[in-house]
């Protein structure tokens, strides 16, 4: 006798048996018969419209037969009897989940919660749908949460770190992420969080070793490879990428992820053509894989094929995507927009994209830091000391054209570019220090020249080794840039940390830089670019504050304006290697035939010759952009740095 037609002999006896009923239910859905379970449940809950057992039956053979509408609608019928049922409100949650209704599933999860506050696995389960959809703040509390309930968990202090991570608190992040690989040192995902959180600090070699390890333990799979070609692309080393994604095709030829990844080596080389015929394939109409989309459609824009790749993208706004999702197929389609000529709707794009990330923005820690280190390091000093001589710090806001200038270095046969090097902040904030304040300026206003040195030595052994050269081999003869905008912060400390290094400034006019940070789809830690009144703000303090250093503290620095680069190349050019005591090389002229991989957001910009249409480019989206005309309308009038928290 079959075990169904056992407990169906068995409940014809003892018809009043709840027990009974839920045993053969479940039997019946295991036989895939769950409508049969599921009726016999409805006629038990008439029956025992009080038995918890049996309104959680309802409920859970929909899950386990992976009924998912079905089983919503059960849940929401079986709650409204029980209400506090933790334990539906959890099935609700899972099936939501599977239903991608997201929403439906985290206000389940939350009930479940109310009435269950110490269920791990639901703050587990909460959390990682808050980290999914872009609630990172709400995340790390879900997780802080269900961390607290149990010993370590590598699952969970991974998604800690991750949701860490994205809330701006690296070093946090890093800490929970070693303590996932140290509870698990298996779990291939911990090792990757641990990379990405070592890539955020620019500790490229200990990303590696992470990457390392990961790769190690499963070799066979494509994911680490994939997330291993991004970092090697980011750091510019994009031979090294397309090895590894040339590896995984050779396992699995049609493997999408590869596919992409190599397409987006293909398009940061330039080679736009190659980009799309490697993509194109996959752009049937049924893709919804939103990095495939867009760099499909960032390389049609280059070869006149923009209309479209907006037709294509355009659709994908109406579905639901994750925060990333969204910045980045907004962005891409303001981009489209812009190479066709269509300036609101650029505007409109670039905004929404904006707002797809979290803002809880707040300037006021660095406002403070600007402010503070003013005051510690208004005094001029003069060192007889030529540490330092072989660099060259090229500072400026984002977008103001350092990336140009770095391209136009990098051909000359003296200077070697060294990219965005984190070395200065991570030798001034060692481990442990604030991410945010003005201690370092502290440090270096209060210690002696001997310890100036030591971190002038210091610096240059850490930007040395990331340029993969050595410190020692540094002199007015070889040259290696740092082109890290926001290094403006740090003027004073250079001024007596590394006398003998050299200072280019980077100035462009300010509605266009705003508008090109607004416009442009930044990573984490430039949350500040993603509306116009903060982008002003921005501005602001970094104008004060480069008047400050060159004014109070009589620091040398060469200006370079942009509109005057764009009008006068070569003038220009020959201005800037004088002043570097660099000799004329006809190299310089023709940055854009450079092959290096830059490692930067202007990396397509920087591979164009000269090009004027980047001047003046905020006056066809004026009438949009008034809190930035508003934000700015003062800039010949303001404060002294260090009066900034006072305003």
């Amino acid at each position: 006798m079959s075990e169904i037609s056992r407990l169906s002999a068995a409940l014809a006896k003892q018809p009043q048996s709840a027990d009974l009923a839920i045993q053969l239910a479940q039997a019946q859905t295991q036989a895939g018969r769950w409508q049969q379970g599921l009726a016999l449940m409805r006629q038990a809950a008439a029956l025992h419209p009080e038995h918890r057992g049996v309104a959680l039956c309802r409920v859970a053979l929909m899950v386990q037969a992976e009924q998912w509408p079905q089983a919503v609608r059960e849940g929401t019928a079986v709650l409204q009897t029980f209400p506090d049922h933790a334990e539906v409100w959890r099935l609700v949650a899972q099936a939501a989940s599977a239903l991608d209704a997201p929403g439906m599933a985290m206000d389940a999860w939350k009930s479940s919660l109310v009435h269950e506050p110490d269920h791990r696995r639901a703050w587990f389960a909460l959390a990682t749908l808050q980290l999914q959809h872009g609630a990172f703040s709400a995340s790390v509390q879900s997780l802080r949460r269900a961390h607290s309930l149990g010993p370590p968990d590598g699952a969970i202090l991974n998604h800690l770190g991750a949701a860490l991570l994205q809330a701006g608190s690296i070093l946090e992040a890093q800490q929970r992420m070693q303590e996932a690989v140290d509870v698990d040192p298996k779990r291939v995902s911990s090792w990757l969080g641990l990379a990405q959180c070592h890539m955020t600090q620019g500790h490229e070699e200990d990303a590696e070793r992470a990457f390392q390890r990961a790769t190690n333990l499963e070799p066979e799979r494509p994911h680490t490879r994939l997330v291993y070609a991004r970092f090697l692309v980011s750091v510019g080393r994009s031979a090294e990428a397309e090895a590894q994604l040339q590896e995984v095709l050779q396992a699995a030829p049609q493997s999408r992820p590869a596919r992409l990844g190599l397409g987006r080596v293909l398009e940061r080389k330039g080679d736009h053509a190659a980009a799309i015929a490697l993509l194109e394939p996959l752009m049937t109409p049924d893709l919804k894989d939103v990095d495939a989309l867009t760099a499909w459609a960032r390389s049609c824009a280059r070869v006149s094929r923009a209309e479209e790749a907006l037709k294509r993208l355009e659709p994908h706004t109406k579905r639901l995507l994750t925060p990333t999702e969204a910045q980045l197929l907004h962005h891409t389609i303001g981009d489209l927009y812009k190479a066709l000529g269509r300036w609101e709707q650029t505007f409109a794009a670039h905004q929404t994209g904006n707002r797809h990330r979290e803002r809880d923005v707040t300037l006021q820690g660095f406002v403070q830091e600007v402010a503070r280190a003013s005051d510690l390091l208004a005094k001029p000093v003069q060192r007889t000391s030529a540490l330092g001589s072989g660099m060259i710090f090229i500072v400026g806001m984002p977008r103001s054209g350092t990336s140009l200038i770095e391209q136009i270095l990098s051909r000359h046969p003296a200077v070697t570019a060294g990219g965005e090097l984190p070395s200065l902040n991570r030798t001034l904030r060692p481990e442990g220090t604030p991410p945010v304040g003005a201690e370092w300026a502290e440090r270096v206003a209060t210690a002696p020249p001997s310890q100036w040195d030591a971190l002038g030595r210091a610096y240059l052994a850490d930007a040395a080794s990331m340029a993969s050269m050595r410190a020692e081999d540094l002199s007015a003869q070889v040259r290696l840039t740092d082109k890290q905008p926001t290094n403006f912060v740090f003027l004073g400390a250079i001024a007596r940390i590394l006398p003998g290094a050299r200072i280019i400034h980077c100035a462009r006019d300010p509605l266009d830089t705003c508008l090109s940070c607004f416009f442009q789809n930044f990573g984490p830690g430039h949350a500040w670019s993603t509306e116009l009144s903060w982008t002003a703000e921005m501005f602001r303090v970094y104008r004060a504050q480069m008047a400050w250093w060159t004014t109070q503290a009589s620091i040398e620095v060469i200006d370079v304006q942009y509109e005057t680069l764009v009008s006068d190349l070569e003038r220009e050019v020959h201005r800037l290697l004088d002043a570097l005591d660099l000799p004329f090389h006809p190299d310089c002229l023709t940055f854009h035939e450079s092959t290096r991989d830059a490692r930067t957001a202007s990396v397509d910009q920087v591979r164009q010759p000269i090009y004027p249409s980047s001047v003046g480019r905020a006056e066809r989206y004026r009438p949009w952009l008034g809190p930035l005309i508003d934000g700015l309308d003062d800039l010949d009038s303001l404060p002294a740095a260090n009066e900034l928290v006072s305003q």
